[in-house]
C-alpha cells in the first residue's frame, strides 16, 4: 500500500502501477477512515502494522520511525531529526528520504520543517503542506 497526494492523475498512477486494481477492503477502507478524520481534526493514532515498509532503505526507515514520533502540534526540524538519528550534517538526506516517503499522514513527513520555521518542501506542495500543520494546530 501507498498513501498518493493529490497532484498524482489516475493516468500516472496507472503509469507507474500497471497492475493496480480499483476497490476496496476492510483494511484500506479503515485507513481511508482515519485519514478522513485527522483530516476533520479529530486526534488519530495511526497504526503501521499493515504497511510495507520493507523496500524502504535502511536510512530512510530510521528517519520515518524517528518523525512518526513528532506529536500532533509539534514540529522538527531537517536538522534535529538528523541530530536524533547521530547524524548532525544530514539534514539534506533527512530531506531526501522524507520525500520519498509512501505513507504522507500516517507517518507525518509534514511535521518536519526548515531551519527558521520556513517550511521546507512537501510532495503535496507547500500549500497543502501548511494546511496539515494548520490542521496540527501549527501555523509557520
Amino acid at each position: 500500500m501507498e498513501i498518493l497526494l493529490p497532484q498524482f492523475l489516475m493516468t500516472g498512477i496507472k503509469k507507474n502501477y500497471p497492475f493496480i486494481l480499483q476497490g476496496s477492503n476492510k483494511i484500506i477502507d479503515k485507513i481511508i477512515k482515519d485519514i478522513n478524520l485527522y483530516l476533520n481534526g479529530k486526534s488519530v493514532r495511526f497504526t503501521l502494522d499493515r504497511l510495507d515498509l520493507s523496500r524502504l532503505g535502511r536510512f530512510q526507515l530510521k528517519v520515518l520511525l524517528e518523525t512518526r514520533k513528532i506529536p500532533r502540534g509539534s514540529v522538527r526540524t531537517y536538522g534535529e531529526i538528523a541530530k536524533r538519528l547521530k547524524n548532525p550534517r544530514g539534514a539534506r538526506a533527512v530531506g531526501q528520504a522524507l520525500a520519498k516517503n509512501p505513507f504522507p499522514i500516517i507517518i507525518p513527513c509534514h511535521r518536519v520543517i526548515g531551519a527558521h520555521r520556513t517550511p521546507g518542501g512537501f510532495g503535496g506542495g507547500i500549500e497543502l503542506k501548511r494546511r496539515l500543520l494548520s490542521i496540527d494546530g501549527v501555523e509557520l
